[in-house]
């Protein structure tokens, strides 16, 4: 297995520079189009907060890291499993994900926005009718509007797609149209048409290009409870109404900047990704979600002990590699021995208490102290990840410390999040069933 060094954190506002694209529903194997992301946080982000200090944003992103975790927890898993010493508060929602993606719908086109999700399936956005609760518009996105649109279309009840929407789906008796109706764990909703209009990107040359007719849902009331930043969404799974699958495109990836370097990050489809370095084969083909085995885990220059470091006891067997999330975490027995393994180290500084309890094992430190901590090396089943220390820690100069970027998920399941992910590129070879992990300077790829 040859060591692939990789880091980042971050969210998705794609303006795509697409090659050409003649085919409707399906792109081509050979063409290609490359996505502009744009962290949520960032000055370029209709979301941005120009008042909010690093720490704060640290702060922010734990709590959508952990609103995220308990969102796929009680999507994928039964609400019995949750340990009994860990309470995941159900006042946290899913707020939607770290990435936007920027697209137009309809005939004229109208420019929308979602969060791009690879742990979810369904394209939906804004619409018109929505009720009061829905999220104020943001710079200028607007919601889409169904009955501007000459080549819209609702979804019959019946056909095979409104099938397809397997426990979400509703038939309205009257006009027959498919409904969906999606509910989070904290009992907030999205409800809808599915629809179909056609989509187009505007590229970063400034061309249009029409990618076809796709399906969508078109909610009407989209934001009950307190998803409130929700204001759309861009599935990236294998599931049938993803836009992966909509599209036809077998391949994917994305390359995160650092953060703090207030850089675009991009996103590649069908001929662009690089699908290089080590790779690891995908659990469930087809599943809602993107699964890799992971053998253990090592700490510095330690050889790997696969059977001696600490096995992972998670969802399915599998970590789940997640756009929507920032900070990684895992099952309480995996954390707990990665703990006890970094507190055995000579080198690392003098053990400190976060005074604000976000990460559990913190170092009194300054920036400078970080060249001295251990990095960490997943084993995957067939290719090494190896976090630098940018990737591994993160300092809170406020609080004088240097923290260990991990949270503990309280649940079987455990996520690869974005800031283990930076400066990597994750690809997805979805014929081959495949992830790959390349060390690359994301800014100059």
């Amino acid at each position: 297995m040859s060591p692939n060094h990789c880091f980042g954190s971050m969210m998705f506002f794609l303006s795509f520079t697409i090659l050409e694209s003649t085919a409707r529903h399906m792109v081509p194997t050979e063409v290609g189009f490359t996505a502009r992301l744009i962290h949520r946080d960032s000055p370029l982000s209709p979301f941005y907060d120009h008042v909010m200090s690093y720490t704060a944003w640290i702060e922010a992103t734990i709590h959508r890291s952990r609103s995220r975790l308990n969102y796929l927890y009680y999507n994928m898993l039964s609400k019995d499993t949750l340990d009994n010493d860990l309470s995941l508060s159900p006042t946290l929602v899913h707020e939607g994900g770290e990435y936007l993606m920027s697209f137009n719908i309809g005939n004229p086109p109208s420019q929308v926005m979602g969060f791009a999700d690879t742990s979810n399936g369904l394209i939906w956005v804004q619409c018109s009718d929505c009720n009061s609760q829905c999220e104020p518009e943001k710079g200028p996105f607007t919601k889409f509007l169904p009955s501007k649109s000459f080549t819209y279309e609702m979804e019959p009840c019946g056909s095979n797609v409104c099938n397809s929407l397997t426990g979400f789906q509703t038939c309205n008796s009257s006009d027959r149209s498919c409904k969906y109706r999606l509910v989070y764990e904290d009992n907030s909703e999205t409800s809808g048409n599915l629809s179909s209009d056609s989509f187009s990107f505007d590229t970063t040359d400034g061309k249009h290009v029409d990618v076809g007719y796709l399906n969508f849902g078109c909610s009407e009331a989209p934001l009950t409870g307190g998803m409130q930043s929700y204001m759309g969404s861009v599935g990236l799974n294998q599931t049938p109404l993803s836009l992966i699958s909509q599209l036809g495109i077998k391949k994917f990836s994305y390359c995160l900047v650092p953060f703090n370097l207030g850089s675009t990050s991009k996103m590649y489809f069908g001929s662009l990704p690089v699908t290089s370095g080590g790779q690891t084969p995908l659990l469930y083909p087809n599943s809602d979600a993107y699964y890799v085995k992971v053998l253990g885990i090592s700490v510095g220059a330690d050889d790997p002990n696969l059977e001696g470091v600490f096995d992972v006891y998670d969802v399915r067997d599998g970590w789940i590699i997640d756009s929507g999330t920032t900070y990684s975490s895992l099952e309480t027995d995996a954390f707990d021995r990665l703990l006890a393994k970094f507190i055995t180290l000579p080198d690392l500084q003098q053990k400190k208490e976060d005074p604000r309890n976000r990460f559990e094992l913190c170092f009194a430190a300054n920036a400078n102290d970080m060249e001295t901590f251990p990095g960490v090396t997943v084993h995957f089943d067939g290719a090494e990840l190896i976090l630098n220390v940018e990737s591994t820690f993160v300092k809170i100069e406020d609080d004088g410390i240097i923290c260990l970027a991990l949270l503990r998920s309280g649940s079987p399941v455990s996520i690869l999040g974005n800031f283990q992910l930076q400066n990597c590129h994750v690809g997805y070879d979805l014929e081959a069933q495949v992830v790959s992990f390349a060390p690359v300077d994301c800014a100059d790829s």
